[in-house]
């Protein structure tokens, strides 16, 4: 039990390099599982996005966000809207390019366009990435802590999962200034 509480704690830990791995490869990436009862962090990689919020109706997804799931959440649902700005500023650029009464403008509005779609596209990005990150963390919340090994494993487990957690939105917010 101990050995896989280090295991778990090394697997957050790693989870840098994981994102990294898991951002090569588009059709899938890795997932935290529990195994066999035990907590035991395990790479799989899978054929099909494990989490695809993104590619749903708008009333799939507004239906997942209602349901009991723990994902999307509030970081998915803002990520989403994120994106839904940016496609806003992004059409206007579209309606105000090439006219003639914004010619002074243009620079500044090919500018914007071309930021909108960048940030968009990240927004997109995070929606399933938040989604992604918290599932070490809903893992750690159900870690045993009777013993305070198991508390003191537990803590370390929450800490490296709250740090990975953090950082859509993070991202987020910096996108916002942008």
């Amino acid at each position: 039990r101990k050995d896989n509480f280090r295991n778990l704690a090394l697997f957050v830990e790693i989870s840098t390099a994981i994102n990294y791995a898991r951002s090569i490869f588009n059709n899938g990436f890795y997932q935290f599982v529990m195994v066999t009862g035990r907590a035991e962090a395990k790479p799989i990689f899978c054929k099909e996005k494990c989490m695809d919020f993104v590619n749903k109706t708008l009333e799939e997804f507004a239906a997942e966000a209602y349901s009991k799931s723990a994902v999307p959440g509030g970081g998915g649902v803002s990520s989403y809207v994120g994106a839904l700005g940016c496609a806003l500023a992004g059409m206007v650029s579209n309606l105000t390019r090439g006219k003639k009464k914004y010619a002074a403008y243009e620079e500044d509005i090919e500018k914007i366009a071309e930021k909108s779609k960048v940030l968009y596209e990240e927004f997109l990005f995070l929606v399933d990435e938040d989604a992604r990150v918290f599932l070490p963390l809903s893992k750690a919340y159900a870690l045993p802590r009777e013993t305070d090994e198991e508390k003191e494993a537990r803590d370390r487990v929450m800490q490296g999962a709250l740090r990975e957690a953090i950082k859509p939105a993070l991202r987020m917010m910096e996108m916002c200034l942008e």
